[in-house]
């Protein structure tokens, strides 16, 4: 049966936000980087979600980069059959940046921490004067991330109030990088499937320069699957089953973990190598 990448990126703004339509200029930026998913397929059948009906019916299974309602149900319509759904209510957990607090606490970056209120964020900024990297809950390869001095610059004071007035933001300690890596796999009722780590390049937003590349010789090996480990275990016990990615940034005081996507990432493929089609084949039991 024939096999079609789906990618819908965005799918944390309609999941916790709320809008179906992806940010257009987001996805003309996408469209722009394409070469970027090259590895993740494979050489595979791909379509932007956007894109499916307009000039020709599919069929076989589809391979979401997140299964959500909408994406599903515009999968159907053209005809694919995606991969099985976490609930709703699922998704909104694990796709928010609120959920690494708890599924990795004590290995996230200093002074990390969800902020819901204006006053919450004032308590914190009366105890740390170091540069807060902040992150909105239904952000994505860096978009919308904002570095918070605790001097106020021009449109601090409304980025945090539109964030608030969204449900929250992350903060954390701005981190001086000298490694950044990602760990792969997918979560199932049972077990786990974890690859094997990779090294990452990021812009200054932390938004993707090129593919992951597998590095298993890394010095932090185990240590980096070890937290993709725990970080399957906290997904599992969020009651999420699907592909998941960890981004981690090394700094010269240790190994943070920055980023928990329960979804397809770039360094999927590269991260499995071998292990890559039994892993799909969970993805779409």
């Amino acid at each position: 049966m024939t096999r079609t990448w789906v990618l819908n990126p965005g799918a944390e703004r309609e999941v916790l936000a709320g809008k179906s339509a992806p940010d257009q200029r987001t996805v003309a930026q996408m469209r722009e980087r394409s070469s970027l998913f090259d590895d993740l397929c494979a050489g595979e059948p791909r379509a932007w979600l956007a894109d499916l009906g307009r000039e020709r019916r599919y069929d076989g299974r589809a391979l979401l980069w997140c299964p959500t309602p909408a994406a599903v149900e515009a999968c159907a319509a053209a005809g694919l059959v995606p991969q099985p759904a976490p609930r709703l209510d699922v998704l909104e957990r694990v796709l928010s940046k609120a959920f690494l607090s708890t599924a990795l606490e004590g290995r996230t970056p200093p002074h990390h921490q969800v902020v819901h209120s204006v006053d919450e964020y004032r308590v914190l900024r009366s105890k740390v004067s170091v540069p807060l990297r902040a992150k909105p809950l239904d952000g994505y390869a860096g978009k919308g991330q904002r570095t918070l001095h605790a001097l106020s610059k021009g449109g601090d004071e409304l980025w945090i109030l539109q964030r608030v007035q969204s449900g929250g933001f992350v903060v954390e300690a701005e981190l001086e990088p000298v490694g950044e890596f990602s760990v792969h796999g997918v979560v199932t009722g049972e077990a786990a499937l974890i690859g094997q780590p990779c090294r990452i390049h990021t812009d200054d937003a932390r938004a993707p320069l090129t593919a992951p590349t597998a590095c298993p010789d890394l010095p932090r090996a185990e240590e980096i699957r070890e937290l993709g480990l725990a970080a399957s275990r906290a997904l599992a016990g969020a009651f999420y089953r699907g592909p998941f990615g960890l981004d981690l940034i090394e700094t010269r005081e240790g190994l943070y973990a920055t980023d928990l996507n329960a979804r397809f990432t770039l360094g999927f493929s590269a991260g499995l190598g071998p292990l890559r089609e039994p892993a799909l084949a969970l993805v779409l039991a």
